[in-house]
Formats: structure tokens, C-alpha cells, sequence
């Protein structure tokens, strides 16, 4: 992120038309259902999140959502989303993480599965990032 100056975080597009503030939007709200969804498995309860049928789809539709959103509005969602994905898992044994669910998208899962889902996203789109700013001017 500290590669992108702060006048081009809103305008510049980096993941082919989004920008650094439209991948954050994003990845808070897939973190959003991480949290959802944890919240169930933490009270010993299969995921009951949106199936989500399409997701190129949803993810348009999300980014278009936030496009009108101050930065600040989606560098809180960001931190707000995390923290509350770091505070799930802290609170959880490990029993607690290692039951097994049906989850959306799968036949079955642990929440350590649901979990990481969510870390390889971030992943993919910090090497993404990084390539694209790779190639800023």
C-alpha cells in the first residue's frame, strides 16, 4: 500500500479497473462474511452466510457500493472487519477451530479452513498489488 502515493489510492487503477481504495472495500467485505460466518462456527453452528452463486458478480456489485465511499470510510471497515476476525479466532480453542461444518461453497469444512480462505485472498491480491506497483511510473 505504501507504494501507491496518496493522491493516486482513489483514482489510480491497479487490479485492472479497481484501485487501491475499491481492493480494500473488497477484501473487507469478503472479510465480513469470514466474520459472519465464524461467528456462527465460534457458537458451534455451520456458517448459515449468502451463498454466493456468482461471484465476479457480487464482487462489482460490492465494489460499485463503496465507489462513492470516503477513504476513510473504507479504511475503517478494513481495520473494524479485521480486528474482528483476529478477535474471533483469539477466542476460540483449538476444538473450536477444528470441528467440522458444511460450509457454503464446500461440502465441508473447519473454521481453520474458513480462516485461511481469507489469508490466501489476502495473499493473491497483495501479490497483485505489488506487481502493479511494480509498474507505477
Amino acid at each position: 500500500m505504501a507504494l501507491v502515493p496518496q493522491e493516486e489510492q482513489v483514482s489510480r487503477p491497479l487490479c485492472g479497473h479497481w484501485t487501491l481504495k475499491d481492493l480494500l472495500g473488497h477484501i473487507a467485505d469478503w472479510e465480513q462474511i469470514g466474520v459472519d460466518g465464524l461467528r456462527h462456527m465460534a457458537a458451534g453452528q455451520p456458517p448459515q452466510v449468502e451463498h454466493i452463486q456468482d461471484i465476479e458478480a457480487w464482487n462489482q456489485a460490492h465494489v460499485q457500493a463503496h465507489r462513492d465511499d470516503p477513504w476513510e470510510q473504507i479504511w475503517d471497515h478494513v481495520r473494524r472487519s479485521r480486528q474482528a476476525l483476529r478477535d474471533l479466532v483469539e477466542r476460540m480453542t483449538e476444538a473450536d477451530l477444528a470441528r467440522s461444518f458444511p460450509i457454503p461453497w464446500l461440502r465441508d469444512g473447519s473454521a481453520y479452513g474458513w480462516v485461511s480462505v481469507f489469508f490466501v485472498h489476502d495473499r493473491e491480491h497483495a501479490r497483485d498489488l505489488h506487481s502493479a506497483c511494480l509498474n507505477l511510473p
